[in-house]
């Protein structure tokens, strides 16, 4: 079995759309084939984001970019990838 741990580099305060990017761009150069199992840390949608507010607008928004790539990748690469994410329960 061939595994990719994607671990960001540990963000600052406030860099939570830089994390994404990262995250995203490394998803997107996973060849078809080429590893079995992607594994992500925990909060992957909204690391390094500054408060509560922030954290949600970010699982709403740009989060939810992330998730898609990872779907998209998912398929692309032939590949399964674990991904600890944040949601938001309104209750």
């Amino acid at each position: 079995m061939r595994v990719a741990i994607m671990q960001v580099p540990y963000p600052k305060k406030g860099e939570a759309l830089k994390c994404l990017e990262w995250q995203i761009n490394e998803l997107k150069k996973i060849e078809k084939d080429s590893v079995d199992l992607v594994i992500f840390p925990e909060n992957s949608n909204c690391t390094g984001y500054i408060d509560l507010e922030d954290m949600k607008k970010l699982i709403a928004g740009e989060g939810q970019n992330f998730v898609a790539e990872i779907r998209n990748t998912a398929k692309r690469a032939n590949c399964t990838i674990m991904s600890g994410l944040m949601t938001v329960d309104e209750h």
